[in-house]
Order: structure tokens, then sequence, then C-alpha cells
């Protein structure tokens, strides 16, 4: 018999976006935001600072997009255990060929998700990374699963919405297409 406990656990939900909801207005407007800058070894983000704190999306296009997400958010924290939750922030990514995300996590934020909105093939999967220093003890041929694995990659298609704890390290590999990655990333936080 196996006395097996397991101290912790990192989750993940994927969801495919109803297609009652309509995404058009997204792309439309992450196109019409960027500008020349980039800030993502090649790719765009419209998050900055004055938009630190965009508590709803746009109305009237977001309301149906953001009433998903919320009953997504809490039904999850609720599972959780964890108090209700509400949108901190969102931004538009627009990834051309050749653009990457390096490995990062959400900081202030509970549950984090993106809703990847145009997605062609070989255009860069999320990459995971678990905590801790598991990738100095674990030999390198060893078969992964979820007790050893030290990252794991998900392959996102158009209309998936993933969402995953804030604390969660991920980066977005290299888009290999020859067209953009587009998707929109929000930050959820408890009511306090």
């Amino acid at each position: 018999m196996d006395n097996r406990t397991n101290l912790f656990t990192d989750p993940l939900w994927k969801y495919k976006l109803p297609d009652t909801i309509n995404t058009d207005w997204v792309v439309d407007k992450a196109y019409n935001l960027k500008n020349k800058d980039t800030n993502v070894f090649g790719g765009w983000q419209s998050f900055d600072e004055e938009q630190q704190f965009q508590f709803a999306l746009p109305i009237p296009h977001g309301i149906q997009l953001q009433e998903y997400l919320d009953e997504r958010m809490n039904s999850i924290a609720k599972g959780l255990g964890l108090p209700a939750v509400s949108l901190l922030n969102y931004w538009y990514n627009i990834n051309p060929p050749g653009a990457v995300n390096e490995a990062h996590h959400h900081q202030d934020a509970l549950l984090v998700g993106n809703l990847y909105l145009k997605v062609p093939k070989d255009s860069g999967a999320i990459r995971f990374y678990r905590g801790g220093d598991a990738s100095y003890y674990i030999p390198k041929d060893s078969d992964y699963n979820d007790v050893i694995g030290t990252q794991i990659e998900l392959t996102p298609e158009e209309k998936d919405v993933i969402i995953f704890m804030g604390w969660q390290k991920h980066s977005v590999l290299q888009n290999k297409s020859k067209e953009d990655r587009v998707s929109l990333s929000f930050n959820y936080g408890a009511i306090r």
C-alpha cells in the first residue's frame, strides 16, 4: 500500500470559450492599440503602468466576455476555498514571428488567465515551471510525471481559456510561424 501524500498541487484549468461570445473586437482592439514600441523580445503588450488597474473590459463589447470570465474565476476560487475574486487588470498581446515571453509570474494576482484569439500552428506553446530546486536533483533521462516533472508545455488553440495560479512561473516559447499570435491576458485578485 502506498502511503503517499501530495504536499502541494499546481492546478491549471482549460476551457473553450463558447462560440456565442464574440471576440473579433478583441483582436481589432489589440491591433488598434499597437504602436511601434516592442517590449516582449519582438512582441507587443498593451499593459503599462497607466493601465495597471482596469477593472472592466470595454463596454459594450466586453460585457459578455467579462461575465464569462468572472463566473469561471469565481467558480475556481470557491472550489479552492478562496474568497470571491474580481478582475484586477487585463492587456492585449501580439507576438509576431520570432517573439517570445521570458519566464515570469504575476505578482499580486491570485488567478491568471489567457484567452487565445489567434493561434497559428507553431506560434509558441506556454511552458510552466515547477517551483523549487527539483531540476538539480532529478536525472535528465527520467520519465515525466506530475511528481518529478520540472516543466511542462501546453499548446493552446484558438478560443482556449487557460487559468492558473498567479505564482505559477511560466513563459511563452518562440513564435515559429509566419503569423502573429494574439491573446488577451488578465489577472484576478481577492475582493477585500
